[in-house]
């Protein structure tokens, strides 16, 4: 997690595959390389090379951001949003997954960790492919992150 105070260039990664997505705050518009990179609603995830030469702005004070960075080329990475109470599965080809409860609450279901339940700003890592693991969340309103990181 990061949190980004103010206005200015981004951190530069060489060789490292980014994506960034927006857990607190009014938003943050990266510009550089191409079309500004737009964060504005809670769970949106944008990628971007590590070398690229960005600025940030913010949109309307501080926000938090969940960044994921990978060597490219020897692991990918993927952060995705679920919203609401439809249970979600795990990646069973992950080599680690990390959940990250953004709002309300969810039930990590797995064969020896069934019934662990995550309220918002709840995190877990699962560092083994857990086959039959799913989330499921107590309303409509629930949203959480979660990264998967991939062998090439």
């Amino acid at each position: 997690m990061a949190d980004i105070t103010g206005n200015g260039p981004f951190s530069i990664f060489p060789s490292v595959d980014r994506q960034l997505a927006l857990i607190e705050g009014a938003g943050i518009v990266l510009r550089g390389g191409g079309h500004p990179m737009r964060l504005v609603r809670i769970g949106e995830v944008v990628s971007f090379r590590g070398e690229d030469a960005l600025e940030a702005s913010l949109v309307n004070g501080p926000v938090r951001a969940w960044n994921l960075m990978v060597e490219r080329g020897a692991l990918d990475g993927r952060i995705r949003l679920h919203e609401g109470s439809p249970p979600v599965p795990m990646q069973l080809d992950a080599l680690v997954s990390i959940i990250c409860v953004l709002a309300g609450r969810y039930t990590l279901h797995a064969p020896g960790r069934d019934g662990i339940v995550l309220r918002a700003g709840d995190g877990v890592c699962l560092r083994e492919r857990v086959d039959g693991a799913r989330l499921s969340g107590d309303s409509t309103d629930d949203r959480v992150l979660i990264t998967d990181i991939f062998d090439r």
